[in-house]
């Protein structure tokens, strides 16, 4: 059965132009996504149709204070373990776009590509160009998007128009095949970074769906592999998430791959480092829940350089039990780093002002595999990470 989504149009028609469309995970990606996508005010909004999905609810808005129009279409019944094929229209000019559905039971191997602190600019360009080569059946990313707020004060809402025009132009195929996208808050998506309210983050709630409007959310990829993204105090004190991550952890404790994800490091070496306050809260309410649900690896993000830590446990090493805390954002965004810097540091394994991206292939009854990717699409470093024993 066909189901047609017929949308209002706006103005005169210009022609098919439109920024986007993105395709967001969240909650359960074998069964739910949303198509975002821009519309520029005057321009003619496109007609959305899909033939192998239901079409849940639609969202038109004002896209905050800017001379656009944002569409959400929110899908549900998704056909698990195929393409969701969906067009979008205006009069006789059609585009055909599909993305990937995972499925619900564990393949033979599927694949992500990871970081945070990105940005529209070249740097994440060359970024994007090499992901998409990988063919990773999604993407997340750790927080600082686009730095649409890239001073207290300053709030830069095109920044994220600029965005969303690269992600689109870069992790959609030539065949209209998009890469989905599971994205966390990070300090530049609020106006003052840290402990404010939503209103101060008004363009990232409205460009990304959350379930019960928060930014901390389990997004099931299937029954194997779980994110849980958080928020590093942003908006929510990760006090305030604490009943939230220890109903999570129960509910998925019996997921092979249960991966936190979040912006600013519990083990990082920039920035105040180990006594960031930042730092000192995450492992003081988030790192015990983790440690006691045998969590083996976290991604973590905002300092703008690669970093790899030893197995952690109880702020000790321990290779038999200890968590891997990798990344610190560098996805277009980068920061020097000497060695001096780091090499003393005990829970540091290695690190290095790296522009990256992460690669990651979960394949049946192996370690997770970990490449540390260049722009120029050379690989940095490879890691295996055992499953939580």
């Amino acid at each position: 059965m066909r189901f047609i989504l017929a949308l209002f149009l706006v103005g005169s028609a210009y022609g098919f132009e439109i920024v986007g469309p993105m395709v967001q995970f969240h909650e359960h990606a074998a069964h739910k996504a949303t198509v975002t996508w821009l519309t520029q005010v005057g321009n003619n909004i496109p007609t959305f149709t899909t033939t192998n999905a239901q079409v849940r609810h639609t969202r038109n808005a004002e896209f905050g204070d800017l001379v656009y129009y944002i569409t959400q279409v929110h899908l549900d019944e998704l056909p698990t373990g195929k393409r969701c094929d969906f067009q979008l229209a205006v009069g006789d000019i059609k585009r055909a776009y599909s993305f990937r559905v995972p499925p619900m039971d564990q393949p033979d191997n599927i694949s992500f590509v990871i970081g945070g602190d990105m940005g529209p600019g070249d740097q994440a360009r060359s970024l994007l160009i090499e992901a998409k080569k990988l063919n990773p059946d999604f993407a997340v990313i750790g927080g600082d998007i686009s730095y649409a707020h890239g001073n207290i004060g300053q709030a830069q809402p095109k920044v994220w128009v600029m965005w969303l025009n690269l992600w689109a132009e870069t992790m959609t195929s030539e065949q209209g095949e998009i890469t989905p996208l599971l994205v966390a808050i990070g300090n530049h998506e609020v106006d003052g970074g840290y402990r404010r309210s939503k209103e101060e983050a008004k363009y990232f709630y409205q460009l990304f769906h959350f379930p019960d409007n928060e930014a901390y959310y389990v997004a099931d990829i299937g029954d194997y592999l779980s994110f849980i993204m958080l928020d590093t105090w942003h908006i929510s004190h990760p006090k305030d998430q604490v009943e939230f991550l220890k109903g999570a952890l129960i509910r998925e404790k019996d997921v092979p791959y249960l991966i936190p994800v979040y912006h600013f490091p519990a083990y990082g070496i920039l920035k105040g480092g180990y006594d960031a306050w930042q730092a000192k809260t995450i492992r003081k309410y988030w790192t015990p829940l983790f440690e006691d649900s045998q969590v083996r690896v976290i991604f973590e993000n905002d300092h703008h350089i690669y970093k790899r830590s030893k197995p952690i446990y109880q702020d000790k090493v321990n290779k038999e039990k200890g968590i891997y805390y990798l990344g610190d954002g560098a996805w277009g965004r980068l920061r020097p780093l000497k060695k001096e810097q780091w090499e003393s540091l005990w829970y540091v394994e290695n690190a290095a002002p790296l522009l990256h991206f992460m690669h990651v292939v979960i394949t049946k009854e192996k370690p997770l595999s970990v490449k540390v990717i260049d722009p120029q699409g050379t690989v940095y470093e490879s890691i295996q990470i055992e499953l939580k024993k």
